[in-house]
């Protein structure tokens, strides 16, 4: 099925749906394999994990629609599929991957940058990548040359027209409160699926006072400008357009919307619930996306167009729906600064909060605050919090969790006495919509808490987190 027959499908209401899905039958191709019988093969180098995907289709004889993605290593077959096979509409290209590397790396991220993707006879690449002798990005006559960033460094194009920071930073006020998105350069960067050029539509649709409509816009923006983790480099220019989405009551998916802002911000780092990766907004590391972009440029400017719109976001934390002030502290824990009266809005909150997943979301979000901007007393509040008896578990658990990651203490017995009567079932599904519990895992306190105390590694668990 092609790409367009794809989502022809996908956006299939329930009167075409049977329709479409004759005219159009879909195939499983199955191109990677992470979990087998219950062993995750997340760091197995992908060489291995082709062999076993290999092995399933073999013992289990698989036939259409179940499809293995053809693979190969002989450069000239390569070739001819990349000149053969793009004549059908809807195939891109080829995907290549070092076969020598795992799909995470040691501390839990998607490894990327070996992923480059190429079309046959054009100059442009999917994630906006420009293939001229595969060097160059390009986008409205802009070049980005990665062949100069090898020598040079990215440093080369700092403060240029395709530096995303300064481009979110000069964005005029007017064009972001009146959403004239013709004034945005939304083409000289990209997402997953190539050229940003269509950002603005999904932003138009993202308003719509259609509920369908505007879920569509949001799945589609979600599966491109912030892919399974990776940042786009058009994703910071959606920001502000998303915090004033997200600030209209009459908005669907409000909530939604505001986690597609904050995981523009953030790095992700998939389940790892380690002290010093837990309430760690980005890392420091230079990071590029799949298409060689600068990722950790991308993810500053998102941080810095969510602290330039502060004053939209405070007063969502009095909004009456309990899941867009819960978003709303995670989005303000990404700021780059105002930290101080961020900081201050939350604990104000928290003094009048009655939802437990809000009130655990209040403090982690001041908790990665005072951990990412070094905020001087963090540690004694939380402190104060977690060893205090007459306030209610979701504090106290929440607050515990960011005093591990503010501080280099061991976890002693006392942190773990405390904590053992206060994890209930209950408290576990009053914090399961709780945005750093849920990176984890779904249903994710026991597996947080199992990692945070014992320092379990990524992916695995004891049958006794109090052991």
């Amino acid at each position: 099925m092609s790409f367009d027959g794809l989502q022809r499908r996908a956006a299939a209401g329930a009167r075409t749906a049977a329709g479409l899905a004759s005219a159009l039958p879909a195939y499983f191709v199955a191109f990677d394999v992470l979990k087998l019988d219950g062993r995750e093969l997340l760091r197995v180098p992908y060489r291995d994990r082709r062999t076993v995907l290999e092995k399933l289709f073999t013992d289990h004889a698989l036939t259409a629609p179940w499809t293995l993605c053809p693979a190969t290593r002989d450069l000239a077959t390569a070739r001819e599929w990349l000149t053969t096979w793009t004549e059908v509409s809807g195939v891109e290209g080829l995907l290549w991957r070092d076969f020598g590397v795992g799909h995470l790396t040691a501390v839990g991220r998607r490894e990327c940058s070996p992923v480059v993707s190429v079309r046959r006879d054009t100059t442009r690449v999917i994630y906006g990548r420009r293939y001229n002798r595969g060097t160059s990005v390009t986008s409205e006559g802009l070049v980005f040359d990665h062949e100069a960033v090898l020598i040079h460094g990215f440093e080369l194009y700092e403060g240029t027209n395709l530096d995303v920071r300064s481009v979110v930073s000069g964005m005029a006020q007017d064009v972001k409160d009146a959403y004239l998105f013709e004034e945005v350069a939304w083409s000289r960067f990209g997402h997953a699926y190539g050229s940003g050029h269509d950002v603005p539509q999904r932003l138009t649709a993202l308003r719509s006072q259609d509920a369908e409509t505007a879920g569509l816009a949001l799945d589609r923006l979600r599966s491109s400008v912030v892919h399974q983790g990776t940042v786009g480099s058009v994703a910071p220019l959606t920001v502000p357009f998303l915090l004033r989405i997200a600030a209209v009551p009459s908005t669907h998916s409000r909530a939604g919307v505001l986690g597609l802002a904050a995981s523009a911000a953030r790095d992700e780092y998939w389940g790892h619930a380690a002290r010093d990766t837990f309430l760690t907004v980005a890392t420091k590391e230079l990071r590029s996306d799949c298409s060689g972009y600068p990722m950790h440029w991308s993810i500053e400017a998102s941080r810095n167009a969510i602290t330039a719109d502060v004053g939209l976001l405070l007063p969502l934390l009095d909004d009456t729906d309990p899941d867009v002030r819960t978003y709303t502290c995670y989005t303000l824990a990404t700021a780059s600064g105002a930290v101080q009266r961020i900081t201050d809005a939350l604990r104000t909150r928290l003094t009048i909060e009655t939802i437990p997943g809000v009130r655990a979301s209040l403090v982690l979000a001041t908790a990665e605050l005072g951990r990412e901007h070094a905020v001087t007393g963090t540690a004694a509040w939380a402190r104060s919090l977690w060893t205090d008896p007459t306030q209610p578990a979701d504090i106290r658990v929440s607050a515990a969790l960011g005093w591990l990651c503010l501080v280099d203490e061991p976890v002693t017995n006392t942190l773990r006495t405390t904590l053992a009567p206060l994890l209930t079932d209950a408290l576990a599904g009053a914090m399961d919509h709780v945005p750093w519990i849920r990176q984890v895992a779904r249903n994710g306190l026991d597996r947080t808490v199992e990692q945070m105390l014992n320092d379990e590694p990524f992916g695995l668990g004891s049958e006794d987190p109090w052991a």
